[in-house]
């Protein structure tokens, strides 16, 4: 089976000051089929520091679990259930490796982050998820389909909302799942599914970078555009980039909820403005054989 990666991290263009660094952090290892994003969160301490470590934590997590498949592959094979407990686990730690610390070479205390993972075994992926990030399949038809649920602290009436006033709420709600919880709590939501990948489909992770700027219409869109093999490996990028750059859909929402909640608009100039200032992350995989 042959897979093309694309992927590519940003700071966001209008960030100043103490937050003038790049928050995400991406690990993608072609060899071993493990890829993860992560998305420090601003509010709290160091979350460049946090998504970094939680990363690196997560991918020796996940190289071991591989290692572990691999080895008993022919004895004692692991059931799906197995490999999606196995990840689970291994996020609980990670987020108590945040909570408390970290090691000695990078305090993490009271730090946080959003951490999507997914380890690729023959033709299926096994994701896990905490946070806000987005995980997406583009199919054969080239429908596009939300497989991970942002962890957001959002109003009862939600389910009253359109998906694109759903999706402006969230960049203005708190989280109420992340790295860096106080694990006695024991409120930590740890996503985790799988599913097969076949020829021609897209696997997408994103940070909230990416889909606090463009709909859920706009990045299917791209991703159809980009569907062929050659154009995924030449041209995602741009198209991509293009359409950051020319929203519409969640600009023109984000300045109709401004007018309804303050009673005074925001022009479209002034919302794109602040849709800037997130870091922007994707990881794009194909099957291609």
């Amino acid at each position: 089976m042959k897979y093309i990666i694309k992927h590519h991290t940003e700071k966001g263009s209008q960030k100043r000051g103490l937050r003038d660094m790049n928050e995400d952090f991406k690990i993608v290892d072609i060899k071993n089929k493990i890829f993860i994003v992560a998305d420090g969160m601003g509010g709290h301490n160091s979350p460049g520091i946090a998504s970094s470590v939680a990363s690196q934590y997560m991918y020796n997590k996940l190289v071991e679990l591989k290692q572990n498949y691999n080895y008993f592959a022919k004895t004692m094979p692991y059931s799906e259930e197995t490999i999606l407990n196995q990840i689970k686990e291994y996020i609980e730690s990670c987020n108590n490796f945040i909570f408390f610390g970290g090691d000695s070479s990078a305090d993490t205390k009271e730090t946080s982050t959003t951490l999507d993972t997914c380890l690729i075994i023959g033709n299926r992926a096994y994701f896990g998820h905490v946070g806000n990030g987005r995980i997406y399949k583009l199919n054969n038809e080239g429908i596009l389909t939300q497989l991970s649920e942002e962890h957001v602290e959002y109003p009862e009436t939600i389910n009253e909302r359109t998906p694109l006033r759903k999706r402006v709420l969230e960049i203005r709600k708190g989280l109420d799942s992340y790295i860096g919880m106080n694990p006695l709590d024991g409120i930590l939501r740890v996503d985790t599914f799988s599913m097969d990948i076949n020829v021609g489909e897209i696997l997408w992770m994103e940070t909230d970078g990416i889909s606090h700027r463009i709909s859920h219409s706009e990045l299917e869109h791209v991703l159809n555009v980009c569907k062929s093999e050659e154009a995924f490996s030449t041209n995602l990028k741009d198209a991509l980039n293009y359409a950051v750059a020319n929203p519409s859909d969640i600009v023109e929402e984000y300045a109709i909820w401004k007018r309804l909640k303050d009673g005074q608009g925001i022009d479209i100039k002034k919302a794109k403005e602040i849709l800037k200032n997130d870091d922007k992350t994707y990881i794009g995989i194909k099957r291609v054989t």
